[in-house]
């Protein structure tokens, strides 16, 4: 119950004064934007448990603030080629319209620059963990 009201006041904080949700802002860091993203795809309830390895990665990259590979993007480092992979798996798995009914975001539509967006970053990898060891096949 303590974490999922530390998630909560997480995603609150999110929000700057004029009413922007940050995680669907480019650039922005931090581990109140981490949480706030985190807390939005955990209870869309769109991806399988992930036994919080993307709340791990958020940390070892201290919430976006330090980039350990080269050529990446956004708080979960992701890149065009996972960006790529991760559209061909949302149409594979039908998730295209719950992510746009429910994180309302057209995540099909994305471009590279979008993973600047901390929400756009995650769906992206949250896929990814969808195929598992598949997906370093061809």
């Amino acid at each position: 119950m303590l974490i999922k009201l530390t998630l909560l006041l997480s995603s609150v904080e999110a929000v700057n004064a004029a009413g922007i949700d940050k995680t669907l802002q480019p650039d922005q860091t931090g581990c109140e934007v981490a949480k706030a993203a985190l807390d939005k795809v955990e209870n869309s309830k769109i991806f399988k448990d992930d036994n919080f390895f993307l709340t791990r990665l958020s940390v070892v990259s201290n919430f976006g603030n330090d980039v350990f590979l080269a050529g990446t993007l956004g708080i979960w480092q992701m890149n065009d080629a996972n960006l790529r992979k991760a559209k061909q798996v949302s149409k594979q798995q039908q998730l295209s319209d719950k992510i746009k009914k429910i994180l309302c975001i057209d995540f099909d539509s994305a471009k590279e620059q979008d993973l600047k967006k901390p929400l756009y970053n995650l769906v992206c990898a949250a896929l990814l963990i969808q195929v598992g060891p598949n997906l370093f096949q061809n």
